[in-house]
C-alpha cells in the first residue's frame, strides 16, 4: 500500500505558563488580512501593500479548499509563488513549509526546490532541518553557491545477498538506499553534484527499463522531526519506488523550516535605525542566531502576543484571558 503523496503536517499551538491569549488581540495591522484557511498570518506578514514588511509577502490562494497561504517566490520571481506555508511561528522566528521532492539523475547538477534569495530575510534552518538524498549507487557533493564545496555523502544499494534483488532498510537513513550529507548554518541554496560508484554498489533501487540513467535519486530538505519518524523515511522511500510505475502520482511533499531575520543590523544599531521592528514595549530585540546578519523580536518574559505590532505584547503576570482566574486573584 502507498503512502499518501501529500503529508498533513499538524501544527500544535503551545501556551505559555498555561495562560489562554486574549482572543480579541489581532495579530495583523488593521484592515490586514490575519488568516488564510487554517493558518494564521501575523506581522510582519501580510498579503498585499501596507500588510508586510519588505520581504514577509505572502500569497493566500483562495482557489483550494480551504485557502493555502504561500510564500512569496524570492528565489524565482516570475515562477508564481513558493513554497507552501503550514504554520508561522512568531515564538521560533520560523515558518514550516511544504517542500518538493527534487528527482536527479546522475551527472545533474540542480538548485535544491527550496532556494532563498539573497534578498530574502529567510535562510534554511540547519537547528531544524536534515538534508536527504534518497536513492542508491551514487556519491553527492554538496556546493554553495560561490562555489565552496561544504558537504558530502553516499548511499550503497540495498541487495538480498540470497536472492540479488533490491529491497528497503531498516526505516534509517544511514548510507543504504539514503544519505544525509551535513548543512551548515545559515544556508541560502545550493548545489547538488551526483556521480555513480563503482561496482555492485551502483545498481539501483529501482530497476531501470533502459540502460540510463544508471541511477536515480531524489533530494529533500525535510524538518528533522517530521524525519525522526520511522514511518515518514519509509513512506518517502516507497514513494521513490514506487514513481517510475506509477509517474503520475502526485508530487510528494514534506515539511521543512526556514528562518528569519529582520534587517541586516544587529539590535544595537537596529534600534537606532526609523525601521526598527520591535514596535511593542513589552518586547526585546535579539541577535540573530541562524547564520544571517540581523535580528528578531520577542515578548519579554510574562507577556504574549506579537512583538512586531505597537502594543502588540499584552498580558504580563496577573492578565488573563475573560473567564479564567488563578488562586492569585481569587
Amino acid at each position: 500500500m502507498r503512502m499518501p503523496a501529500l503529508v498533513a503536517v499538524s501544527a500544535v499551538l503551545f501556551l505559555a505558563g498555561g495562560i489562554t491569549a486574549v482572543s480579541s488581540q489581532s495579530i495583523a495591522l488593521p484592515g490586514c488580512k490575519s488568516k488564510c484557511g487554517d493558518v494564521d498570518i501575523p506581522y510582519p506578514f501580510g498579503t498585499t501593500p501596507g500588510c508586510y514588511r519588505p520581504g514577509f509577502m505572502v500569497t493566500c490562494n483562495e482557489t483550494y479548499r480551504p485557502p493555502k497561504l504561500f510564500l512569496d517566490n524570492g528565489a524565482s520571481p516570475g515562477l508564481g509563488p513558493g513554497p507552501e506555508v503550514v504554520e508561522i511561528s512568531l515564538a521560533n522566528s520560523t515558518v514550516r513549509v511544504g517542500s518538493w521532492v527534487s528527482h536527479f539523475i546522475v551527472g545533474n547538477t540542480s538548485h535544491v526546490q527550496l532556494a532563498m534569495s539573497r534578498s530574502s530575510p529567510f535562510v534554511l534552518s540547519a537547528k531544524a532541518n536534515s538534508l536527504v538524498i534518497v536513492g542508491c549507487g551514487f556519491h553527492v557533493v554538496l556546493d554553495i553557491v560561490d562555489g565552496w564545496t561544504y558537504g558530502s555523502c553516499a548511499s550503497f544499494c540495498p541487495i538480498n545477498n540470497s536472492t540479488s534483488e533490491p529491497f528497503l532498510p531498516d526505516v534509517v537513513c544511514n548510507g543504504i538506499g539514503c544519505c544525509q550529507p551535513s548543512i551548515p548554518v545559515g544556508l541560502l541554496s545550493f548545489f547538488i553534484n551526483l556521480s555513480p560508484l563503482d561496482g555492485a554498489s551502483r545498481c539501483p533501487i529501482t530497476p531501470s527499463l533502459a540502460p540510463e540513467p544508471e541511477f536515480n535519486a531524489s533530494v529533500h530538505m525535510v524538518e528533522q522531526e517530521w524525519w525522526s519518524e520511522g514511518s515518514n523515511v519509509y513512506g518517502l522511500q516507497q514513494y521513490f519506488i514506487d514513481l517510475p510505475s506509477y509517474p503520475d502520482m502526485s508530487p510528494f511533499v514534506v515539511p521543512a523550516i526556514a528562518a528569519w531575520v529582520l534587517g541586516r543590523f544587529p539590535c544595537e544599531e537596529a534600534a537606532q535605525r526609523p525601521d526598527f521592528g520591535c514596535r511593542s514595549k513589552n518586547s526585546m530585540c535579539l541577535n540573530s542566531t541562524n547564520g544571517a546578519d540581523g535580528y528578531v523580536c520577542q515578548c519579554s518574559e510574562g507577556y504574549h502576543g506579537n512583538p512586531y505590532m505597537t502594543n502588540g505584547c499584552q498580558g504580563g503576570r496577573g492578565r488573563l484571558a475573560a473567564g479564567k482566574s488563578t488562586p492569585g486573584n481569587l
